[in-house]
């Protein structure tokens, strides 16, 4: 596996991440072309919560951002404000892709693939691989 460095933002920061060898267990292909992105301070509106994903609310930032984000990075109280900066894009993988594995967030893992790129991962997707198994 390559040797990895990302740079993470939205909602966990490369600054006390604790990346660890993984790979895709399953595919997944990323839900969203345009996912949210905000900065902490920035205003919300709250539309709607996740029946499938407890812990995740779909928000309004701005005229037409929106998308979900984990409920712990919103204020509770109004006018709701994005409490750290937060990006929602999620990767596209296939089964047996290798990764690195950052923070668990209410069922998402944020990850980093070989090349580079990062993003959320549902959980049930990703699997961590023992040194052992990646050399």
């Amino acid at each position: 596996m390559a040797a990895l460095t990302p740079e993470v933002d939205g909602g966990t920061s490369s600054a006390g991440e604790s990346w660890r060898p993984g790979r895709a267990c399953r595919s997944w292909t990323a839900s969203y072309i345009d996912p949210l992105h905000v900065r902490a301070g920035d205003a919300l509106q709250l539309l709607r919560t996740d029946e499938e994903w407890p812990g995740w609310v779909w928000v309004r930032a701005g005229e037409a951002n929106e998308g979900w984000i984990p409920a712990r990075f919103v204020s509770e109280a109004e006018p709701h404000r994005a409490l750290c900066d937060y990006d929602a894009a999620e990767l596209t993988v296939a089964e047996g892709d290798p990764l690195l594995l950052g923070r668990e967030v209410d069922g998402w893992i944020r990850c980093s693939t070989t090349g580079g790129e990062v993003g959320w991962l549902p959980a049930y997707c990703c699997e961590p691989v023992h040194e052992s198994e990646h050399g």
